[in-house]
């Protein structure tokens, strides 16, 4: 089997027949979920570029193992706790073998083309010296397009000018499928992988080769020459054995390794496919083994292919007569051939150019009886989309030559014409996958592929967006496993924790000692010791003016009327004014006011206020917010802190309105406050640098009341200038769906509902839908642990949350009591 490829600089690679071809990488487009009109218009994506190009190209649909090692880059120097993290999530991913699938596009380019001088034939004095010009550029332009080089040489123009012509290529692939061009690394790994892709977790070579050509002078004329080394680099240490059905990789660097590789053709498809719901090549998988799949096509101009029609239509019409004059009967396949023909004229008269395709699918495994099973599994999917494909004996060899990237086909056997549309709709370049290139291991999607999540990333100067992120779904469903776990990850990458637990469930993290060192938790209920100033809840004093004010107005429901708001701030102003600041000196300010010389109703709202605040000392909460001030602020300074609210009256529903909360319940919402206003000044006023997270636990009770809703709606907006990442946790995604707070989440995870109204609330969040009605069954259907997952670039997948070790889920869904209280 001679080596298909002679030279490759940057994303251009010569074949054996000199012929160009320039390599670009097709980003994949989510479509699992997406709606009707969006899944249209990715279709409508690649048939606008198929109907546009003229010429020859090659698709590539590839798989790659994914390798665990690669999540965690910038992850030396840490922690005990993250090393026991990362080993186990090797182990986990090892043992799953997933893979990943990209698409890649290899576009014939035209060949070189010299200029041949004119004649000059006005100066005799010149006539011979042009006849010269002349004769050398035609005897050059002759060679290249006609003659082969010795050796595979070529002129050194020939590459410069395929790299300037390659350049109107790449804005056209751009422009029509947003693609890239490969770097030369990708390029490497490409022509290699094809030797390789049968090895579990084996990693293609590098070949190394800057440039993959010599330089040879001769006279003028610098000419390129292939290194010898190249196929030897490409191939590795493997040798094809090929077989009647299969072919048989050998691969000698210890003498036992061997790989399996059987190749299917595609000879007959439907005669019609919609656009959407026969996805053929996106089908692919739904198989839990990865299948291959090369693409050659070649487009042909609609009036080209409507003149090879009419000489097929002259000839059907004489097949026709012959049938009706010697039996007088026409078969029935033959009208059907005419109806046909007609539809397809229609097609090519509107523009619509003829697809020649030749559809080679790739199925492999490291042992012969493994590839057997696969290659069962595969038909079994063909025989359901309605394809017929077939493994045909002693031609595996040539399928092997198809699935190399770029081979210019002699012979086509397999060749289908088709409609561009249909291929189109086969969605080659749809995904399934989401999270990011790196980071933590949160779990994994439907079909295996690992799913990882760095929350720093949204906020990086590739993204500049907001890191925020949003967690929905009904008790049960896995809500509080993942923000912990999220938590967890935070904390082993060095960063600061803030959360609001209003269910006394993020104490389990003294269950894990490294964390534990680390973790306060305040412990706000009655009998406990934890004592909170509001006027020293941070350290710039407008700030603290401003968090005091609120609760104020808060524990007193100050909105009721314009005189209580009035008393209120001028109680606070008065406070602010003395050295001595809290609640003891308000309500000192409260009775001076109550007999002062000013309007009685000010008078009267004074006095209310004074016996409010009196009767809360009384409480047994009371203790908590009625600390004697000693000028210190209330910041914790460990790098965990859990604010547990579970010993607090806190409403059972949200309100229309905050006069509608018992005192009780202003008294608990009013400590909810401060308490998100306290996680506020930390993360966004403490220590610099470093990744920080503000989990808001039953983010519905916040947002019930305008000072919580304000105080969230700031640090969703403003986080990403202070390097926050706010978790939104909420049973009810109606809380979070409002359009200014949706548009500024980067990533959002919808367990489990069985609301229809939540389920267009999760569709809405999403992106996705709303009017979708089989939406409702895949949420109410999730799995404890099973979510819907939205990615910061929009991607919509399926995952099960998958916490890592292992012992992690028997901590977190175990409440802990402990902690350093405070």
């Amino acid at each position: 089997m001679k080596c298909p490829i002679l030279y490759y600089e940057q994303n251009v690679y010569f074949d054996a027949r000199l012929q160009a071809w320039a390599a670009y990488r097709i980003p994949q487009q989510p479509y699992a979920f997406s709606s009707q009109e969006k899944k249209r218009a990715i279709v409508d994506q690649l048939r606008g570029f198929l109907h546009a190009h003229r010429g020859a190209c090659h698709l590539l649909s590839l798989t790659d193992d994914i390798r665990p090692t690669g999540f965690f880059q910038g992850g030396d120097g840490h922690s005990a706790e993250f090393e026991r993290y990362r080993a186990a999530v090797i182990e986990k991913v090892a043992n799953q073998r997933p893979w990943r699938r990209s698409l890649f596009l290899l576009v014939k380019l035209p060949r070189s083309r010299f200029s041949v001088p004119d004649l000059d034939l006005a100066a005799p004095g010149r006539t011979l010296a042009s006849l010269r010009g002349f004769a050398t550029g035609l005897g050059r332009t002759l060679q290249q397009q006609f003659l082969s080089a010795p050796s595979g040489e070529m002129d050194r123009q020939v590459l410069v000018d395929t790299l300037s012509a390659e350049s109107l290529v790449a804005q056209s692939v751009h422009a029509a499928l947003g693609g890239e061009r490969l770097q030369s690394t990708d390029l490497e790994w490409l022509l290699c992988h094809p030797f390789h892709r049968a090895l579990p977790g084996a990693s293609v070579p590098h070949l190394g080769l800057e440039p993959s050509y010599q330089i040879a002078v001769r006279g003028e004329r610098v000419m390129l020459r292939p290194r010898k080394s190249l196929p030897i680099l490409i191939t590795g240490d493997s040798v094809i054995e090929e077989r009647l059905r299969t072919l048989v990789i050998h691969h000698q660097d210890d003498g036992t390794r061997q790989s399996w590789q059987t190749f299917f053709f595609l000879v007959d498809v439907p005669e019609e496919v919609s656009d959407i719901g026969q996805e053929w090549l996106y089908r692919l998988d739904d198989l839990s083994d990865p299948v291959e799949c090369s693409i050659h096509l070649e487009m042909e101009a609609p009036h080209t292919a409507a003149a090879g029609l009419e000489r097929s239509r002259k000839a059907l019409k004489d097949q026709q007569r012959e049938f009706v004059d010697g039996t007088g009967d026409l078969p029935l396949t033959l009208e059907w051939a005419g109806d046909r023909g007609r539809h397809l004229e229609h097609k090519l008269q509107h523009g619509m150019p003829l697809v020649h395709a030749t559809v080679t699918f790739a199925v492999f495994a490291p042992t012969r009886i493994e590839l057997e099973a696969r290659s069962t599994q595969f038909a079994q999917l063909c025989s359901t989309l309605r394809l017929r494909v077939v493994r045909s004996p002693g031609d595996q060899a040539q399928g092997f030559l198809n699935s190399l990237p770029g081979t210019d086909l002699e012979k086509k056997p397999w060749s289908i014409p088709m409609d561009p549309g249909y291929l189109a709709a086969g969605v080659p370049h749809g995904s399934r996958d989401a999270g990011d290139p790196t980071g933590d291991y949160i779990g994994q999607t439907r079909q295996g592929t690992p799913v990882l999540l760095d929350l720093a990333r949204p906020m990086s100067r590739e993204l500049n967006r907001s890191g925020a992120v949003g967690i929905v779904g009904t008790l049960g469903g896995g809500k509080s496993v993942l923000k912990k776990l999220l938590f967890y990850l935070a904390f082993n990458r060095g960063g600061s924790i803030f959360s609001i637990d209003p269910k006394d469930e993020d104490g389990c993290f003294t269950g894990i000692p490294e964390i534990a060192k680390g973790l306060t938790v305040l412990r706000l209920s009655a009998g406990s010791r934890t004592q909170i100033n509001p006027f020293r809840m941070a350290q710039s004093e407008e700030r603290s003016h401003a968090i005091a004010h609120d609760y104020l107005s808060l524990l007193l429901d100050g909105q009721r009327n314009d005189e209580r708001a009035d008393i209120i701030m001028e109680a606070v102003e008065r406070t602010f004014a003395t050295p001595s600041r809290d609640l003891h000196r308000v309500m000192t300010e409260l009775q001076k006011l109550s007999q002062s010389n000013g309007h009685e109703a000010m008078r009267a709202e004074a006095r209310r206020c004074f016996t409010r605040l009196q009767g809360y000392t009384k409480s047994p909460y009371g203790r908590l917010v009625f600390a004697r001030d000693d000028g210190v602020s209330s910041l914790p300074d460990t790098r965990f802190v859990v604010a547990s609210l579970a010993g607090l009256p806190l409403p059972k529903r949200a309100p229309g309105e905050t006069s509608n909360f018992t005192p009780n319940e202003r008294f608990g919402v009013g400590m909810m406050y401060l308490m998100a206003a306290l996680g506020r000044e930390r993360m966004f006023h403490g220590t610099p640098g470093g990744l920080k997270l503000f989990g808001i636990d039953e983010a519905w009770l916040l947002r019930s009341f305008p000072e919580g809703r304000q105080l969230i709606d700031e640090t969703v907006r403003m986080g990403r200038s202070y390097g926050v990442v706010p978790i939104l946790v909420t049973q009810n995604p109606g809380d979070i769906a409002e359009e200014e707070l949706r548009n500024n989440l980067g990533a959002i995870f919808c367990f489990r509902t069985e609301d229809p109204r939540a389920s267009r609330d999760n569709a809405i969040l999403l992106g996705l839908d709303p009017n979708e009605a089989s939406l409702w069954q895949e949420f109410r259907s999730l799995r404890s642990g099973d979510c819907f997952f939205k990615d910061i670039e929009g991607r919509v997948s399926l995952i099960h949350v998958d916490p890592t070790p292992d012992d992690l889920l028997t901590v977190f869904n175990t409440s802990v009591d402990g902690g350093r209280s405070s």
